[in-house]
């Protein structure tokens, strides 16, 4: 039984490096960013005809269910996957009405977005996912820009209203969001799959944080910290990624990276983070890095990603979180610790500082052209 648990942890080391590692984003001059701004109409036009679909009861119960389900931040859905999923039958069936056409090619027309970026339905707004139960009060809404509170939102009955102010979508019963899939995290501490009422209990965990380790040219390994059932799981699969690097969390580390002679294991850990640079209307996605060149001249770097990050809001990381399995060093190379708000379109840099042993652990603000833009408090 342990060495098949042992297997499952190894596996979920492995089956996340595909996450957002290493993601590419578009930049204004970029290709994918045109064929997002060419494919707005037809975003806009599919979150009308989701609107109608949701007209129907059936539909709102069986998205309320699958979203409570959902172990993703905002709970959100895949929207091609559940639009094609026995679950979201007949959110799918009232869409391809609404717009005239068949399932087969609605389905077509979000894959067709899908080519752009991958689409995710979710309901942004905590109260409304606290409260909603079902009513036909709601509003749907399309965007592949997550910065820029300005979109039309669609209602049931065919109407349209402008939102530009946090009151315009607030003032429904749930608020449904369409826009490109951000964050690739399990919740931490989700709450159990059980039936309920609404689509989060109170006591739900809401942040994502996935930890990518990588080594020069190596393929990284990552972390889903939500997909571990106990400390102890994570530990285990923690040891394991260190493992497959040649390093070791006790003891003398053999082929450190950083020194030769051989050092104590000793980590440098992430215990909190804020972002003083509000660059969305809802929750953030944030990537904070630390890295350094060891003595071969390899770029070594730890990365956590976390999702559903408040606007503005100091996070307590508990308990601290690991971001390399080594620390700065009396005479050694500096650490560089950086910050980004990750976006589909293009990223908000968040800033970045230099790291050294001199300055000791403590919080440090990181900066663009000299403006601070947020803060990061690392241990060692």
């Amino acid at each position: 039984m342990r060495s098949s648990k042992l297997f499952l942890i190894a596996l979920a080391v492995f089956t996340t490096a595909c996450a957002d590692a290493t993601r590419p984003v578009a930049t204004p001059g970029d290709e994918s960013f045109a064929h997002a701004l060419d494919a707005e109409p037809t975003l806009a036009q599919v979150a009308g005809a989701l609107a109608r679909g949701l007209a129907s009861p059936d539909a709102r119960r069986q998205i309320l269910a699958a979203m409570r389900a959902s172990t993703e931040v905002e709970h959100q859905l895949i929207l091609g996957e559940y639009l094609g999923s026995p679950e979201g039958r007949d959110l799918l069936a009232g869409s391809a009405a609404a717009l005239n056409t068949d399932e087969a090619a609605f389905l077509a027309r979000v894959a067709r977005l899908d080519e752009v970026a991958q689409l995710v339905i979710s309901v942004p707004l905590r109260e409304h996912r606290l409260t909603w139960r079902g009513s036909p009060d709601i509003g749907v809404a399309g965007s592949w820009d997550p910065d820029v509170l300005d979109f039309a939102v669609h209602e049931p009955g065919g109407r349209r209203a402008e939102a530009t102010e946090m009151r315009h979508i607030q003032r429904y019963g749930a608020f449904f969001y369409v826009a490109p899939r951000e964050n690739w995290g399990t919740r931490i501490g989700h709450q159990a799959d059980v039936p309920g009422a609404v689509i989060q209990d109170p006591d739900d965990g809401e942040t994502a944080v996935v930890w990518t380790y990588k080594v020069g040219d190596a393929e990284p390994l990552t972390l889903d910290y939500g997909r571990f059932e106990s400390e102890e799981d994570l530990d285990t699969a923690r040891n394991y990624l260190l493992a497959s690097f040649g390093l070791a969390r006790e003891g003398n580390v053999a082929g450190h990276p950083h020194y030769d002679p051989l050092v104590t294991y000793s980590p440098t850990d992430l215990i909190g983070f804020k972002s003083l640079y509000n660059t969305e209307w809802g929750r953030e996605e944030v990537r904070i890095s630390v890295g350094y060149t060891n003595s071969h001249g390899t770029l070594v770097t730890g990365t956590a990603s976390y999702g559903g990050v408040r606007d503005g809001r100091w996070v307590t990381i508990d308990p601290a979180r690991e971001m390399l399995p080594v620390s700065p060093k009396p005479g050694g190379a500096n650490f560089e610790v950086s910050a980004v708000e990750l976006d589909p379109i293009w990223d908000d840099d968040l800033g970045s500082a230099v790291v050294t042993f001199e300055n000791g652990p403590r919080t440090y603000a990181l900066s663009v052209n000299l403006r601070v833009r947020s803060e990061v408090a690392l241990t060692w």
